[in-house]
């Protein structure tokens, strides 16, 4: 019997409107990856198709005529979850639609051979990629199937469901044959193999905790990360700076972004570390009130504040808006203990509303040391080490290596 063949005796129906090919159950009645008694079968080519109709969005959403309540859809089942399960080959995280989403690719690693599964999931739903199947956001993670709930009390209602219902009692019985879902691709290699990972294999893996970090909790995070660097390990000038702005963002944390010169001087903080670098001959012959205006000058000089000379202020709110950003980007990234962070120009410009005539991509890439740096001290700390590589002028890679 030919593929076409088989196919043709255990489908349902076609969809005229995507020609979405719908199966009978029985299709699925040896097969270990989807012979789920709690799930409802589906084929991972059909999400495929699903995926690239609905341009790449994993589920196609539609308001519910009868209770206007927002349902979700696969294939015309109404659910009220789903739980989808795959090797994650890799994740990136992107800016769309004005929300940093995690693009996710799942390769599938049943005996169908299929292409991977590429969607995309907002940050902010970090904390629930357990609810969405990804029980290990890992690349090395292997699951065996993916499972999706009908909601029962709403299948009913669709009358193509009813048809499929009718027609698949209709169908014979027949023994299933993977050989009769494998995908026609020519970058697909017609080979059957078996699973990488059992269950067992799979159980015996630990899953890490996801937390999300949402902007309620943008200022506490900043509180909760200014660790500055000890006086006792600031050697030069260059680190006299980093701990400078790093007490400047945790002074803009507690009140305004705007600060009085004078009072910033008087803080104990700031004269400690101009006291420190004075003592030490780090100043370069400046004394404190000019070390200060030094360090200003050099914030002012990359429009990172502005300086109102006539009031004596300063408005540290660009600073403070692009370290927040960049903090609570590695932070998400450091949770999930991920090897590398990508700085793409057009990307971050974009996610914070910035133009090059305002800021450059340099002065991007040294608060972002500044921010590593600080991560990498204290007693806290998680990163041992870590490098920024220059792929072209403007993308970068950070790279980390953990505790």
């Amino acid at each position: 019997m030919t593929n076409n063949e088989t196919d043709n005796k255990n489908l349902i129906y076609t969809s005229p409107e995507n020609h979405l090919n719908y199966y009978s159950k029985k299709l699925f009645k040896f097969n270990s990856f989807y012979n789920d008694p709690l799930g409802f079968p589906i084929l991972l080519s059909s999400l495929l198709q699903l995926c690239e109709h609905q341009k790449r969005s994993i589920l196609f959403s539609k308001l519910y005529p009868f209770d206007f309540k927002r349902i979700l859809f696969i294939k015309n089942n109404p659910l009220e979850s789903f739980h989808i399960k795959g090797k994650i080959i890799s994740y990136k995280m992107k800016y769309l639609n004005g929300k940093d989403q995690i693009i996710i690719c799942l390769d599938d690693i049943s005996n169908f051979r299929l292409r991977s599964i590429q969607f995309k999931c907002p940050l902010q739903l970090l904390e629930h990629f357990n609810e969405l199947g990804l029980d290990l956001f890992d690349q090395h993670c292997i699951i065996e199937y993916y499972r999706i709930t009908k909601n029962n009390t709403l299948g009913n209602l669709i009358p193509f469901w009813q048809k499929c219902i009718i027609a698949e009692n209709k169908i014979n019985e027949s023994v299933w044959n993977p050989d009769t879902i494998i995908i026609e691709d020519d970058n697909v290699d017609d080979e059957i193999h078996e699973p990488l990972l059992t269950n067992d294999d799979i159980a015996c893996e630990e899953t890490p905790t996801i937390y999300i970090i949402d902007d309620s909790q943008d200022m506490s995070l900043i509180d909760e990360q200014s660790i500055h660097l000890s006086l006792d390990h600031i050697h030069n000038m260059k680190q006299a700076y980093t701990t400078f702005v790093l007490s400047l963002i945790e002074h803009t944390s507690r009140r305004s972004s705007i600060l009085n010169i004078d009072d910033l001087y008087e803080a104990p903080d700031i004269k400690n570390l101009l006291n420190h670098c004075i003592k030490n001959r780090y100043s370069q012959g400046y004394r404190l009130n000019e070390l200060l205006s030094f360090f200003l000058n050099k914030l002012y000089e990359q429009n990172l504040i502005l300086w109102n000379k006539e009031n004596q202020t300063i408005d540290a709110l660009m600073l403070r808006n692009i370290y927040k950003y960049l903090l609570k980007r590695i932070h998400a990234m450091l949770l999930i203990e991920s090897l590398t962070i990508t700085l793409d120009k057009e990307f971050i410009f974009n996610r914070l509303k910035l133009s090059t005539e305002e800021i450059s991509m340099l002065t991007i890439i040294n608060l972002t040391k500044i921010v590593l740096t600080n991560m990498s001290h204290g007693e806290n700390r998680s990163i041992d080490s870590w490098w920024i590589e220059e792929k072209t002028n403007s993308f970068w890679i950070i790279h980390l290596l953990y505790t």
